[in-house]
């Protein structure tokens, strides 16, 4: 998914780790990531843009949530 058609209050949080592995989480605003693993790091997905979307969690709960 890219991270442009997030809705509003989503966006893409990762640290380096995901960033290079392509696993960016979903973060949702006052919540969290959606799939549960703790944003605690540098938003490095947000500092570096990245464009996609790879946590498979985020995504499943994402499109649950969105529909």
């Amino acid at each position: 998914m890219k991270v442009e058609d997030l809705k509003q209050s989503y966006f893409a949080f990762g640290n380096k780790g995901a960033v290079w592995s392509d696993e960016v989480h979903i973060y949702k605003s006052l919540t969290g990531n959606l799939c549960g693993n703790p944003a605690l790091s540098t938003n490095w997905a947000k500092e570096w843009d990245h464009p996609t979307i790879g946590c498979k969690e985020c995504l499943e709960t994402y499109n649950k949530e969105a529909s």
